[in-house]
């Protein structure tokens, strides 16, 4: 009787750990829908560079390729942005939206930009300081 019950006990346990076992294996692989990591640079501006055609790079219409020179230790010196990315111009404490083509040599910046993929850093928002 006590072996059964001792049986019992190490088939529980070892079940339960299998279980806790597929259960981590799975949930670090499936998809996550979190948000991406968002980072800040502040930049000036070296060059707009606008494509003839946006190139699709995973699920981006990429458009516009943005250099500049970071105010940061850390940052990258060239971004992609396209229509969706989100153009301001600071006025005082106030944004206010602005174009893309609005975007000139020179002018300081803040981006918030994100990694989507080992392949693009791509703006989110790019304010610009006057």
């Amino acid at each position: 009787m006590r072996i059964m019950k001792s049986r019992q006990k190490v088939m529980t346990t070892v079940v339960c750990i299998l279980l806790l076992v597929v259960t981590g294996v799975t949930c670090f692989q499936l998809p996550t829908s979190e948000q991406l990591n968002q980072y800040h640079s502040a930049g000036i501006i070296k060059l707009v560079d606008k494509k003839d055609k946006p190139m699709k790079v995973d699920d981006y219409k990429v458009q516009y390729t943005l250099s500049l020179e970071s105010l940061t230790e850390e940052g990258p010196t060239e971004v992609t942005f396209d229509e969706q990315t989100r153009v301001y111009l600071a006025k005082g404490h106030e944004l206010e939206g602005v174009t893309i083509s609005q975007l000139k040599p020179e002018q300081k910046i803040d981006v918030t930009y994100e990694f989507p993929n080992d392949h693009i850093i791509r703006a989110s928002e790019i304010v610009i300081q006057q």
